[in-house]
């Protein structure tokens, strides 16, 4: 997209380029940590900083690109801001819970369009609308990327903008866009499929402004379809949301200022009330400052209260969650992972969008790449590809195997590869002689790079790269990789994504406070952790292939792991059907605030020997 602004030297480009509605993708909100935030000036002054130096090769330089928020051009430019991809995040929830009652969704949609209800989980990075019908199906989800990400891409730096003046900013903007999305959800229900916002107005057209993007930019065409739109919305009867402690204090304008010190005090942790469009909304109870409502729905959705012992839920997102059914009762946890594990703070990471990089596996040291919304593609048998120096010298080619049609890593299927979506350059090569590209696996025609590695994939080629000496079980590469890391595609710019040393460090933090909180659960609650059943959820763990993952040590040697999917989805459903009535729903919200109230929180940041085992935790496992 290419977007015209004046600078005055003081603002810099992100900020500018925010006021016109064209943020570029910033994890570090902007503190110029990340190196993400990159744009192309093409035309106007706007002279590379320091830090474009340290991130960026000449030859990119040359070309105009530039770090967004270390720009302050001075006077008119023109700036070419990469589109952002549509996110493919898991919706599906799969649940063979000790709970009687049939809580499984089915694939069939709803179309009577009365009496919908609308569950919402609101994540850190992603967030997802489902509906369920009067007839208990359910119906259309809408998967979208959380606003907030301007203000970064973890709860931390939310927190801070939220406690230095900007709350009330944050929850309108939170809110603007969720009612957005449920405008077109809904419309989606209702008009059999039509997705736009155009056609959710049943019948007003205007052909110059034809997508959702152009008429969210035009407020007078927005204020134009407004009240057409929200027609649809009397079909939704209840709303219900849950999230993280931090998403939903924001949410509902909640003073945040207790939940950035010690000792970390939540403005409410109760069920609370609101509205979205008019319609009532009711927000699950949360168990503490970093155990929210998202977990007490899927401990809701697992029944995990009645569970047995050893069974523990795992929510691998951007706050790393878990809770553990012992012999006393429900204990939770949170591992202070950070956003590494969903692809922030990796230098070729992105989250789940078309375009990323789900899976990576290795064959001779070439990538195989498992991609959003496209297949696998392995390089052919004339790719050079035996040392960090290599380049390739033939044209890769499609694999016939591992086909994944459906873009949640661990899939598999016949479908061919969509013309021009596979997300793969097959011209682009590194800037400095392609020294680093290790075999990389693209696709022969589209022309399109990669979106970047989300954080099963990154987790895969960690393996792999230890299966094959590659990296040490201490995280160091090998000599022939240590300055360019290990390169296994480029992006939509033409610049090669490789896994360097930085990026395995920042793994190694984000898995050894995830396993190191798992085993002192386990040992808090006396549980042997081999006789642990995980079930995998949330927009990481949902998608991990354990199998795939083991040498990481991320996830304990135990009996069992299963992948439930969205399990906060599950929790939102089964309160639907638990709740068909006044008297019902006051029985349901008194079992969700049952959960909240029994689950002992332990906090590891006040257990001395945490420190320890968490650096005892950091190496890899090497076979």
């Amino acid at each position: 997209m290419e977007v015209k602004v004046f600078g005055d030297g003081i603002k810099n480009l992100k900020e500018l380029l925010e006021e016109k509605g064209a943020s570029p993708y910033a994890p570090c909100a902007g503190r110029g940590t990340c190196g993400q935030c990159i744009v192309k000036v093409l035309s106007g002054p706007c002279p590379p900083s320091e830090r474009d130096k340290e991130v960026l090769s000449a030859d990119e330089i040359g070309q105009g690109m530039r770090l967004a928020c270390r720009a302050f051009p001075n006077g008119d430019i023109t700036v070419a801001v990469p589109e952002k991809k549509n996110p493919v995040i898991c919706t599906e929830f799969s649940v063979n819970s000790t709970h009687q009652t049939d809580h499984s969704v089915s694939s069939q949609a709803d179309k009577s369009a009365s009496g919908l209800r609308v569950g919402i989980d609101l994540g850190t990075t992603t967030i997802v609308l489902t509906t369920l019908g009067s007839d208990g199906t359910a119906g259309e989800t809408r998967a979208f990327l959380n606003p907030l990400s301007v203000y970064g891409s973890d709860v931390v730096s939310r927190l801070e903008s939220a406690a230095g003046g900007k709350l009330h900013e944050m929850k309108d903007l939170l809110r603007r866009k969720i009612e957005d999305e449920l405008r077109i959800l809904i419309g989606t229900t209702v008009f059999n499929g039509k997705k736009t916002m155009e056609d959710c107005t049943s019948g007003i057209r205007d052909t110059s402004t034809s997508s959702d993007e152009k008429i969210r930019s035009n407020p007078e065409r927005k204020a134009q379809i407004a009240p057409a739109v929200d027609s649809v919305m009397t079909h939704v009867s209840r709303i219900a949301l849950a999230g993280n402690t931090v998403m939903t204090h924001i949410f509902m304008g909640w003073d945040v200022s207790g939940l950035g010190k010690y000792p970390f005090k939540p403005y409410s942790l109760d069920a609370a009330q609101t509205e979205l469009l008019g319609i009532p909304v009711t927000v699950f109870p949360g168990i503490s400052a970093f155990v929210g409502s998202d977990i007490v729905a899927g401990i809701y959705g697992l029944d995990l209260i009645n569970g047995r012992v050893g069974d523990m839920l795992m929510d691998l997102g951007t706050n790393g969650e878990m809770v553990l059914m012992t012999e006393k009762g429900l204990i939770a946890s949170s591992a202070s992972a950070g956003p590494a594990l969903e692809g922030a703070h990796i230098s070729c990471g992105t989250g789940c969008v078309e375009g990323a990089v789900t899976g990576i596996t290795l064959e001779n040291l070439r990538p195989v790449l498992t991609v959003a919304g496209a297949r696998s593609f392995r390089p052919t048998d004339n790719t050079a590809n035996n040392s960090a120096n290599d380049s390739p010298s033939g044209t890769p080619g499609l694999s016939d195997t591992s086909v994944h049609p459906s873009g949640t890593a661990g899939s598999s299927g016949t479908s061919a590869h969509p013309s021009g979506t596979a997300g793969l350059s097959g011209t682009s090569v590194h800037p400095s002689g392609n020294k680093g590209l290790s075999g990389t696996s693209v696709h022969p025609s589209g022309n399109k790079g990669l979106a970047g590695a989300c954080g099963s994939a990154i987790l895969e080629l960690v393996d792999e790269l230890l299966r094959t000496g590659i990296l040490s079980s201490d995280g160091t590469f090998s000599k022939n990789y240590a300055d360019e890391g290990f390169a296994f595609g480029t992006d939509r710019n033409g610049r090669v994504l490789a896994l360097t040393q930085a990026d395995v460090r920042e793994i190694q933090l984000a898995k050894g406070a995830v396993s190191t909180a798992a085993l002192m659960l386990c040992e808090k609650g006396c549980t042997d952790p081999k006789d642990l059943h995980i079930s995998l959820a949330g927009g990481m763990g949902s998608g991990l292939r354990p199998e795939r993952i083991r040498r990481t040590g991320l996830i304990p040697a135990v009996s069992e792991v299963r992948a439930v999917g969205n399990s906060v989805l599950c929790g939102l459903m089964r309160f639907f059907r638990d709740s068909s009535d006044p008297a019902s729903t006051s029985s349901a919200l008194r079992a969700l605030s049952d959960i909240a109230g029994s689950v002992t929180v332990y906090d590891l940041a006040l257990d001395d020997k945490f420190q320890k085992k968490f650096l005892d935790s950091l190496d890899f496992i090497q076979e």
